[in-house]
């Protein structure tokens, strides 16, 4: 059965009924200029698509989403602004510096589309959803706040060895003004101001990998101030000492945050998991009428709030198989909350 070709430029095309001959072909129409003003048409129609695609991508970020926007974008102003000058005046460290900040501005570039995409539906490729995209931007946080506390070490053995009438008071500015742009950062994302917390969700991981950032680099800023300050004092080899505790400083804000990041997207069991709610699950659906034996399966984690899990049921002959799933459905919801879990039924031979 053939079903009727729709014209999807009906204003640009004339209406001329087409017809199919026996090949199973369309006759080709002739040319006109109804054809270029399609052409002209679709080619005018970029700036506003593009203009439209903005703003449908804008309206996707909710609060938190467009408040990390705008301290990207205020971090990104101050550092071109950082760069000129330093480029300007012949100051390396300002380059470096300004460098080092676009660098975080890309990271932090990944939690804002991370964030943007985990409210999309799930499809054909990512049957499970967008959400764990949040978990793989926490955790890529996490390895540029263990790049700063490796580069700051670095930095600590390079001011350990170069002459101290050799360092520059010309950084106070600059980092008296990205502890100023850090601590706007920080006003931001005061939720998640603890190195400790539960998470309840993907998006409180991603938004506390944001918030240590923040913090990690405002430390940062604050102890190049305390170095030059110092140093002005006259206490040998200040830097250095500062440097090297920033960078542990830094380290520890680093590594809680690490290991639930990492637990989670190597599957390790739940932390909040308790090995004693499982087993009282398991209890209970083995005591269940025409349940032989009840095997332990895997669980873990898919994000922050959504637990996936199998396990295998072995049952007596002639018990009604969908009678034992919500059983054991019901048990693990009512002790674990809401979980994703796969049972296979099996009967006994």
């Amino acid at each position: 059965m053939l079903l009727p070709i729709t014209n999807p430029y009906p204003s640009a095309i004339s209406h001329r009924a087409g017809t199919v001959n026996s090949g199973g072909t369309i006759p080709e129409e002739p040319f006109s200029a109804s054809h270029g003003e399609t052409h002209t048409n679709s080619r005018s129609r970029i700036s506003p698509l593009f203009g439209e695609g903005l703003l449908i991508y804008w309206h996707g970020i909710h609060g938190n989403g467009k408040r990390l926007f705008f301290f990207i974008l205020i971090n990104f102003i101050y550092l071109s602004v950082e760069f000129v000058y330093g480029i300007t005046v012949g100051q390396s460290a300002l380059v470096s510096d300004a460098f080092h900040l676009g660098f975080g501005c890309c990271v932090l570039s990944t939690s804002l589309v991370a964030n943007f995409y985990a409210r999309k539906s799930s499809d054909q490729l990512y049957t499970y959803g967008y959400q764990r995209g949040e978990i793989l931007a926490a955790f890529t946080n996490v390895c540029f706040l263990f790049f700063m506390a490796f580069s700051l070490c670095v930095e600590a053995l390079h001011s350990s060895i170069e002459p101290e009438d050799e360092h520059k008071h010309y950084l106070i500015p600059s980092a008296v003004a990205n502890l100023g742009v850090n601590l706007l950062g920080v006003v931001f994302f005061r939720k998640y101001a603890r190195v400790h917390m539960t998470y309840r969700c993907p998006e409180d991981l991603n938004l506390h990998s944001i918030f240590l950032h923040v913090a990690a680099d405002s430390v940062r800023s604050g102890g190049v101030i305390l170095s030059l300050w110092l140093l002005a004092l006259g206490v040998p080899q200040a830097e250095a000492l500062v440097q090297l505790l920033t960078a542990v400083i830094v380290f520890l804000l680093a590594v809680p945050l690490f290991n639930s990041a990492s637990r989670i997207l190597l599957q390790g069991t739940p932390e909040s998991l308790e090995c004693a709610a499982l087993r009282k699950c398991v209890r209970e659906a083995s005591a269940g009428e025409g349940v032989r034996e009840c095997s332990v399966g895997r669980f873990w984690a898919l994000h922050p709030g959504s637990l996936v899990g199998t396990m295998q049921v072995k049952v007596q002959q002639g018990v009604e198989e969908q009678r034992i799933l919500r059983h054991v459905h019901s048990i693990f919801e009512s002790n674990l909350g809401p979980t994703n879990l796969t049972v296979q039924v099996t009967k006994d031979t």
